[in-house]
Formats: structure tokens, C-alpha cells, sequence
């Protein structure tokens, strides 16, 4: 959704089920939002911002004559501006933030990898599938993944046995949010960690260990960081053949 700053700051932000920011206008400096590219003084659009103590108002003004916008929060997470194209009769994107549609929170769901070059903004982890096949054939993956089998992890004692499971290392452009770090002193530790519980799905190990537990979300495919997610054992075998063919 899309809302004034709840801090207090003067700026528009955009929030993921109301409580994770993943955007922000900028504070306005008196003629504009600061971190908006394309909307300063000699634009053809004209912001005007009221704060009072009454309410905070922002009306946004296309100024050439005869001209048709429209903004809107787009299904994605993007706010975006469409201009209407008399000529061709067709509504033109213009502007939309954030620019680069992985940066939108959980944009593919749980589970889901973005890429923007690819055919497919989302796809799913390997033994994944999407939750919903309809809602992604119309672009909306937002419902994300859910396994192609049910986990058969079982905990006792403190400590948890796992079935037909594996980890799968995949390289990752940043690490999603929502870790826990661990006090471990090296990588087969925090391993260990992680198989230690059946809420455990993911792993990494840098400057120190961090596990999550539950969904993990933002995942974009690069090749900077290397996460270790909790996958079905055939799916880790699959990947292993494939890089040593």
C-alpha cells in the first residue's frame, strides 16, 4: 500500500502488508520529493503539498494542456504514472518506482526468485511450484511457492531428522530479509544449526552465521552471494549432475 511516512517524516512511502517499507518519496524540501528522479521545477508535473494540523495533503498536477494521467499502485508493488496518447490512443508508462519491479517487497512471494531480464519476472525455487497457476498466468505472483512435496522433517529432543532433504547452494544478487544470526564459530556449524531445526528453510555464512525460518522472501538470482536453502534431496542431486556434467 501507499502511504504518508507513520514516523512523521514528510514522505510518501510504499509499505508491504503494512508494516515493511520498500520505498520512499524522499522527504519534500518545499518544491518536490527529493529521491523522485524527473520531478523537479522544470517538470511538466506540479506537486503541491499541504501540512497542517488538520491533515497532510499531495495533489499531483500534469501541466501541459489537454493531457491525461493517471497514478496508480500497480498488482507488482510499483507506483506508477501513464500518460494518455491521443494519436495512438493508448495509455504510455512514464514513470514508475521503484524503477528495477524486484525491488518491490516479496514481489514473487515466498519461495520465488526475481529476474528482471528474463521472459518471466518469477519462478519458483527447484522443488518448488508456484501456489497459484492462475494468478501467475495473469502476472500476479505475489501468492509465490509452496514445495512439490511435504517436508518430512521430524523434531525430538532438540534436534530434528530429515528426510529426502538437502541444502541447495544458489547464488543470490543480496540476502533476504528476515534472518536470525547464530553465535557459531565456522560454516559446518551453522549447517548443523539450521538441520537442527525443522523451521529452518535457509542458511549463510559470511562474516557470521544467519538462519531462516519459515518463508523466505526476495530472492534475486545473481551470482554475489551463495545461500544454502533447504531443498528436496532430488532436487540437490539434479543441481549436482548438472554442474558436473
Amino acid at each position: 500500500m501507499g502511504t504518508f511516512d507513520p514516523s512523521g517524516l514528510n514522505q510518501f512511502i510504499l509499505m508491504w502488508n503494512g508494516s515493511a517499507p520498500y520505498w520512499s518519496s524522499g522527504v519534500w524540501n518545499g518544491h518536490t520529493y527529493s529521491d523522485i528522479p524527473g520531478m523537479d521545477q522544470n517538470s511538466a508535473f506540479v506537486i503541491n503539498f499541504t501540512d497542517n494540523n488538520e491533515m497532510k495533503k499531495c495533489t499531483l498536477t500534469f501541466s501541459i494542456k489537454d493531457a491525461y494521467t493517471r497514478t496508480v499502485l500497480d498488482s507488482s508493488g510499483q507506483a506508477q504514472q501513464w500518460l494518455w496518447i491521443n494519436r495512438t490512443q493508448e495509455w504510455v508508462l512514464i514513470w514508475s518506482q521503484p524503477p528495477d519491479p524486484c525491488d518491490v517487497y516479496s514481489v514473487c512471494g515466498a519461495f520465488g526468485i526475481c529476474e528482471r531480464n528474463n521472459e518471466t519476472l518469477c519462478s519458483c525455487l527447484p522443488g518448488f511450484e508456484p501456489v497459484s497457476i492462475r494468478e501467475w498466468n495473469l502476472n500476479d505472483w505475489s501468492s509465490g511457492c509452496k514445495r512439490k512435496t511435504r517436508s518430512q522433517c521430524r523434531e525430538d529432543n532438540n534436534s530434528a531428522t530429515r528426510e529426502k532433504e538437502g541444502f541447495l547452494a544458489m547464488p543470490f544478487k543480496r540476502l533476504p530479509a528476515g534472518s536470525q544470526p547464530l553465535a557459531v564459530h565456522n560454516t559446518e556449524e551453522c549447517k548443523l544449526a539450521c538441520l537442527s531445526s525443522c523451521s529452518c528453510t535457509a542458511y549463510y555464512y559470511g562474516n557470521g552465521c544467519m538462519v531462516w525460518n519459515g518463508d523466505v522472501r526476495n530472492l534475486q538470482q545473481n551470482t554475489e552471494i551463495r545461500l544454502f536453502l533447504v531443498t528436496p534431496s532430488l532436487e540437490v542431486r539434479h543441481k549436482s549432475q548438472k554442474d558436473g556434467a
